[in-house]
């Protein structure tokens, strides 16, 4: 009996190009690698917007700063080759037989790359699976009104919306979004980033961690750095762990002076084993970043049993319960980081029990299972919506997301 085409093609897996930074460090890079090796149900292939740059060579400035804090040279040499991607993306397209183009969103000099391959993937009428990962509504509230209108227009066009924030899901439907939206937060692997053997700070001396990746100044590094200072005197044997680019090393200069240079170690990039190592054993994990969505480092530490103390921006107050799983504090306020700090680091009990919660919220909200299962329901509707139609993943409608 001769096999029905049809079915044949209802159960292929879709074809998909997941556009974005295949890139040794950060948070859209982690994302990219969690996909294309955990999501099963579809065909992964990438293309990458990551220029080579090595991470000490990145612009050290915050959104369109970037652009001229690596001088005019590196300026050159990044447009060109961010051109050069941009331009050989239709074949890129033609070649893998594209059936899903799914673009990786973020604020900034990242949304404009996206707004040319959103074109792009229009022009080859490819339907348009659009990922925000990064803090949407910050960087829309922060533009002039034309640049409000390109990115309402650029967003629009896409066919599904995956989102970390039901903050970002809920604005877009006051754009008059329809279609289908749901809200994936930032997941990790659970197995991996799980507590040592043992109590947590047991034969360690009392640490705090910050690490800011590639951009420090913007998770917050010189209001760890103040706020540490303030608190130093009353807790004698704490020390502070900074961890991330160049941007760190400015500050053993104002610890040096507060007299803190011993206590202190700045420790640049580390490797796997040494951040499973610091999330396992720190007293507390610090990120009072500016702008941010979901940051990785947060839900890992949590899953490592770390409490953790962040500020009120983008999606952080959605991920830290506030005096469950740690504290949030008001964005660039210093008095309320360090008083946060000082509470948790004088309470061992507090501490153990937000290290507990910490640990079993991100096992229950955070899983990479329930992350992929969403990545890639969404995928495929996009590929092949339903015949019931999409629906809404937030409360603000009864409608269902793809995923449920």
């Amino acid at each position: 009996m001769a096999a029905d085409p049809d079915a044949r093609q209802r159960t292929a897996k879709p074809r998909v190009l997941i556009v974005g930074p295949v890139a040794p460090v950060g948070g859209m890079a982690q994302f990219i690698r969690l996909v294309t090796t955990h999501e099963e149900s579809c065909e992964w292939h990438t293309h990458s917007t990551y220029r080579g740059e090595k991470t000490e060579k990145r612009g050290k400035g915050v959104g369109y700063g970037q652009l001229t804090s690596g001088g005019l040279g590196r300026l050159l040499a990044s447009g060109a080759k961010t051109i050069g991607k941009i331009l050989i993306y239709p074949w890129v397209v033609l070649a893998k037989r594209t059936q899903v183009c799914y673009l990786t969103f973020a604020p900034y000099l990242v949304f404009w790359e996206m707004v040319f391959y959103t074109i792009w993937s229009r022009l080859l009428f490819r339907p348009i699976l659009a990922h925000q990962l990064g803090p949407l509504d910050q960087f829309y509230e922060a533009s002039p009104g034309w640049v409000r209108w390109i990115i309402r227009r650029t967003v629009l066009v896409a066919d599904g919306h995956l989102v970390l924030t039901h903050g970002v899901a809920n604005m877009l439907r006051s754009w008059g979004c329809k279609a289908p939206i749901d809200v994936v937060p930032s997941a990790v692997d659970v197995d991996h980033y799980c507590p040592g053997e043992g109590h947590r700070e047991e034969g360690h001396e009392p640490f705090l961690l910050f690490m800011g990746g590639a951009r420090p100044r913007r998770k917050g590094i010189d209001l760890v750095v103040e706020a540490f200072t303030r608190i130093a005197e009353r807790f004698p044997d704490l020390r502070l762990k900074l961890s991330g680019g160049d941007e760190i090393y400015p500050f053993e200069q104002p610890l040096s002076e507060a007299g803190l240079a011993g206590r202190a170690d700045l420790v640049g990039f580390v490797d796997e084993d040494e951040k499973l190592e610091y999330m396992r054993t720190c007293h507390l994990f610090l990120l009072p970043s500016r702008m941010e969505c979901v940051p990785y480092a947060i839900i890992e530490a949590m899953a490592c049993g770390a409490p953790v103390v962040g500020s009120d921006i983008g999606g952080i107050p959605e991920t830290i319960v506030e005096n469950e799983t740690g504290r949030i504090v008001p964005n660039e306020d210093v008095d309320a980081l360090a008083d946060a700090m000082e509470a948790i680091l004088a309470d061992d009990e507090l501490r153990a029990r937000m290290a507990r919660q910490a640990r079993e919220r991100a096992v229950a909200e955070y899983s990479l299972d329930a992350a992929m299962a969403k990545v890639g329901a969404m995928t495929r509707y996009v590929f092949r919506p339903s015949e019931e139609g999409p629906g809404q993943s937030s409360s603000a409608s009864g409608r269902q997301s793809p995923s449920s």
